[in-house]
């Protein structure tokens, strides 16, 4: 199977930009300097983030929005010897 380099440089992308709108939203909403939000909310905003970005991007990156649970296993698959094929891309798409 061929894989495409423009697929894999837009995964890369995406996830990138997944972690990094899921990160803003975490520190936005536990600032202290930022106008107080009651606490029982701050859950449910990050809880609403994370599923507004894994509706959004999850097809794309198999909702990967962690990079340390998604960057180590693929890293250490591409040292062991198994390659790139299966893991630094959906296959089927």
């Amino acid at each position: 199977m061929q894989v495409e380099q423009g697929v894999v440089k837009y995964n890369y992308f995406w996830k990138f930009l997944a972690s990094a709108m899921l990160i803003i939203v975490i520190l936005a909403a536990t600032d202290k300097k930022n106008i107080a939000s009651p606490t029982g909310l701050v859950p449910f905003v990050i809880c609403l983030a994370f599923l507004a970005i894994g509706m959004t991007l999850g097809m794309e990156t198999g909702y990967a929005i962690n990079p340390a649970r998604d960057l180590g296993p693929r890293i250490f698959t591409a040292m062991a010897g198994y390659g790139t094929e299966g893991s630094w891309h959906i296959e089927g798409q």
